[in-house]
Formats: C-alpha cells, structure tokens, sequence
C-alpha cells in the first residue's frame, strides 16, 4: 500500500519532471547554434589570421565565424545577380560587414591592431572572381 503521502506528492513531482524535460527541449532547441558549412578560401584564411594577430577568444571566434557565414550568404546572392552591375553594393556590402566585425566582434585594443592589418601587405585580400 502506498503511504498518503507518497499519493499527493508523486503526481506533482512526475509532472514536474516532465514540464521540465518538455521546457528544456524546447529551449534547448533555440540555443543549438546551426551548422555552419565550410568557408570560402578567402574567407577562411581572413578568419585564421584576425583570429591568430588578434588573439580572439572563443566566443568572439564563434561570433567571427557566424558572421563571415552571413557575409558570405549575402555575397553569394548579390555575384549571382550579376558581378559586374554590382561592384558598388559589393564594396558597401564589405565595409558594412568590416564595421560590423570591429564593433561587435573585437574589442577596443583588437580595433586598434585590426587597423594595423589594412596595409597592402596585410592577411585580408579580395575574394577571388567567380
């Protein structure tokens, strides 16, 4: 036989148990960052270098890394519109995504050494013509 006690307090404790799983499952889920494929050439030894010269935590790579991945969605779709219309928007579309990176990736000492690595011997190129 089962203590009285026991009786009241199981049913509350198993749907707690279960709104928690159901809760964590479902918040859980927002929180997986999505698969990110594999970066352009360009792209990635951008990354290696600001990475490597500016010593970029973990977090800061990870936010680095997502936003060249949505530079490069949005740079995909403007050179398949048609390359040469659009070299304009292009050059926008890289200081846009340039200020982007220093504001809200680097910290203030990084945007200093970053400015350093503009030189026309610096890591960051030109993509490639596709």
């Amino acid at each position: 036989m089962m203590h009285p006690g026991l009786r009241q307090v199981l049913p509350v404790a198993l749907l707690t148990l279960a709104g928690g799983f159901a809760l964590g499952f479902f918040f859980g889920r927002g929180m997986v960052a999505p698969a990110l494929t594999t970066l352009p050439e360009d792209l990635r030894s951008w990354e290696l270098a600001m990475t490597r010269e500016l010593k970029l935590s973990s977090d800061q790579t990870r936010d680095l890394r997502v936003v060249l991945h949505r530079y490069e969605k949005e740079r995909r779709r403007l050179l398949d519109a048609g390359r040469s219309l659009l070299e304009p928007e292009l050059s926008a579309l890289d200081s846009r995504f340039e200020s982007l990176i220093r504001m809200r990736v680097l910290d203030a000492g990084q945007r200093e050494q970053a400015s350093t690595l503009e030189d026309p011997g610096s890591v960051v190129r030109e993509s490639p013509s596709r």
